[in-house]
C-alpha cells in the first residue's frame, strides 16, 4: 500500500459538526475524496445514498457483515454503522486522501487496521450544553433521542486524547474549526514522516 494515501478520520459524538466541516474540507480541497460510512438507519431530510452515508437495508448490512466486508460495526442508537474496507484499501493504495467520519470505536479500528495512512481527528462542541442546543434544533431529532445521544456523548468525550488531534467546534465558530483541519490535511498529505498526539488551535490560523 502507498504510504502517501492519507485518510482524515473525523471522530465525536452526532452534532459536533463533523458533517459540516466534511463538507466545507472538500468544497476547498475537491482532491480529497468522501469517504461514506454504512448504515442501516433511515436518511434524514435532505440526505442522499453515498453523499453523507450508505444507505442499506438490515439484510444488505448482515451480508457485507458475513462476507468480511467491513473493517468494523457497530450498533448505536438502534441502527448499524460499519466502514467497508475495500473502498478504503483502494483509495490509500493509489496514493489518494480521503476523509471520513466515525464514532471512537470505529476511529480506533481504522487507526489500527491502517496505522501508516490513518490521521484521526476527535472533534468536540465546546460544552455539553452547546451540544445539547445542537441536537434538541436538528431536524426529525426526538427529545429521547437527544438524550440518548447526549449520554452517548459523554462516553465518547471519555475517548478524546486517544487519538492523534483534538480540536473544538464552538457555535458559531465553525470555521475555525474547518482552517484546524486544513491544516491537518496539510501537514499530512503527500508529506512522509510521523505524526504525533497534539492539540491544535482553532485560533492559531
Amino acid at each position: 500500500m502507498a504510504d502517501t494515501g492519507r485518510l482524515f478520520v473525523l471522530i465525536g459524538p452526532g452534532g459536533s459538526g463533523k458533517t459540516a466541516i466534511i463538507t466545507a474540507v472538500r468544497s476547498l480541497r475537491p482532491e480529497i475524496r468522501f469517504v461514506p460510512t454504512t448504515t442501516t438507519r433511515p436518511p434524514r431530510p435532505g440526505e442522499m445514498h453515498g453523499r453523507e452515508y450508505l444507505f442499506v437495508s438490515e439484510e444488505t448490512f448482515q451480508q457485507l457483515m458475513h462476507s468480511g466486508a467491513l473493517l468494523e460495526w457497530e450498533t448505536i442508537h438502534g441502527h448499524l454503522y460499519g466502514t467497508q474496507q475495500g473502498p478504503l484499501t483502494a483509495l490509500l493504495s493509489q496514493g489518494q486522501a480521503g476523509i471520513t467520519s466515525l464514532d471512537y470505536k470505529g476511529g480506533i479500528a481504522v487507526s489500527r487496521a491502517f496505522p501508516n495512512n490513518a490521521i484521526t481527528i476527535f472533534v468536540q462542541p465546546g460544552s455539553l450544553e452547546e451540544l445539547r442546543v445542537r441536537l434538541e434544533c436538528r431536524p426529525g431529532t426526538t427529545q429521547q433521542d437527544a438524550s440518548a445521544r447526549l449520554l452517548r456523548a459523554q462516553e465518547e468525550q471519555l475517548h478524546a486524547h486517544d487519538f492523534n488531534y483534538l480540536i473544538t467546534n464552538r457555535n458559531g465558530q465553525i470555521e475555525d474549526a474547518i482552517t484546524a483541519v486544513l491544516a491537518i490535511i496539510d501537514r499530512h498529505f503527500r508529506v512522509t514522516g510521523a505524526y504525533s498526539h497534539a492539540k491544535i488551535d482553532p485560533s492559531d490560523k
